[in-house]
């Protein structure tokens, strides 16, 4: 399951004054999801609570059936009535503001300190959710904590009233080699271990300059690249062209990396 994955690389990432609980029922309907997606959501809601905990606190992902009514779904654009699964992410951090809650989905918007957020996450989650049908709420108390709720519509066979999830296994590795290009040390480490647990190798860079060097002395081995397109002083996107663009000749000395 989705949930158990992401709680095992979550419990890799967390400092130990965050007790991470996880509380999903027995009977829990499948639904038809992305799992990359849905760890994506997940990682992201966790990794957010952890933040919010600078000096501890604790962590629950909690998992049960429910039944959306129609009041409900009428105010959430996009929703439908009927049965889902209601997946919900709790912490006991420093909460939202009441003055900022109905800003956090918008693309760019970050109550984080500079440098450790892009404000993409959970805009990103929002859009996730609508496209698998469901939705996304929030329920937030400054100093008290926070819960967010992820709505996804169960898929019901009507003959025996149980669940298809229509989802396949993920592709494995086998020992290919990653680079990972990203300024965040919590992201890095997520990314290594979701890497680790899917059979690939990975190199860890914490900026562009030190991940243009790992990519000169690995290019026979590296096989794909993964970079932050919003480090600080750095477009991912300029970063990830000089690889390109020096794949086949790449100069033992004198280069830099630039977002030019």
């Amino acid at each position: 399951m989705v949930i158990n994955d992401v709680v095992t690389l979550l419990k890799e990432t967390l400092p130990r004054a965050v007790a991470l609980e996880m509380a999903l029922a027995d009977d829990l309907w499948f639904v038809s999801a992305n799992s990359t997606q849905l760890s994506q959501v997940l990682m992201n809601l966790g990794v957010n609570g952890r933040d919010a905990m600078p000096r501890g606190g604790r962590l629950c992902i909690s998992a049960r059936n429910v039944t959306v009514s129609e009041a409900l779904a009428k105010s959430n654009p996009g929703a439908r009535s009927g049965p889902h699964v209601l997946i919900t992410v709790m912490d006991t951090g420093s909460g939202i503001p009441p003055e900022l809650i109905n800003r956090i989905f918008d693309p760019f918007f970050t109550i984080k300190v500079a440098g450790k957020g892009t404000g993409l996450g959970l805009s990103t989650a929002m859009g996730i959710m609508k496209g698998h049908g469901g939705f996304l709420q929030v329920q937030s108390e400054a100093g008290r904590g926070t819960e967010f709720s992820l709505y996804f519509p169960a898929v019901l066979t009507e003959a025996e009233g149980v669940v298809s999830t229509g989802v396949t296994d993920l592709p494995r590795g086998h020992g290919e080699t990653v680079l990972v290009i990203d300024d965040g040390p919590a992201v890095r480490a997520v990314v290594h271990a979701l890497l680790k647990a899917h059979g690939y190798n990975s190199l860890m860079a914490a900026d562009g300059p030190s991940g243009l060097v790992l990519f000169r002395e690995h290019q026979s081995i590296v096989k794909a690249v993964i970079t932050d397109m919003m480090m600080p002083g750095i477009q991912g996107a300029g970063g990830y062209s000089r690889i390109v663009g020096h794949q086949a000749r790449l100069p033992r000395g004198g280069e830099e990396w630039s977002g030019q």
